[in-house]
């Protein structure tokens, strides 16, 4: 499970949420579906490439996390209250997903999450 720890907690259904888990390996294409409803629910744009598509980030992102913790009864609404930077860390969260690999470890380096961002913007093959 990845975490995002947030800089501005909030709570959820009345219980304090500091860190969120969240794993690509729950994140169903249904997931991705709703991702996309709601996406064009809350946008004008509609001819932007997936990789240059911050509100579509966003989305996934919240989905992951949706689907990431099922047993908690959290709703996508819930994630309107998020604030600040962490607006942002969902929203690299969902563009991760555009270079998710199934059971690959990520490279760590000094720039941390940055290398998995610059790898899902290179097209297949040009990593």
């Amino acid at each position: 499970m990845e975490k995002i720890e947030l800089d501005y907690p909030f709570e959820i259904n009345g219980v304090p949420v500091t860190v969120i888990e969240y794993d690509f390996n729950h994140f169903t294409a249904s997931d991705y579906f709703e991702a996309i409803k709601s996406r064009k629910a809350s946008s004008a744009q509609s001819s932007v490439h997936p990789l240059n598509d911050y509100d579509m980030h966003y989305a996934i992102g919240v989905r992951a996390i949706l689907a990431s913790n099922k047993d908690k009864g959290w709703s996508a609404e819930d994630f309107n209250r998020i604030k600040g930077s962490d607006v942002s860390k969902i929203m690299f969260a969902g563009l991760n997903f555009f270079g998710a690999k199934p059971d690959e470890p990520q490279e760590s380096n000094s720039d941390g999450q940055l290398e998995s961002i610059r790898n899902a913007s290179m097209p297949p093959g040009k990593s």
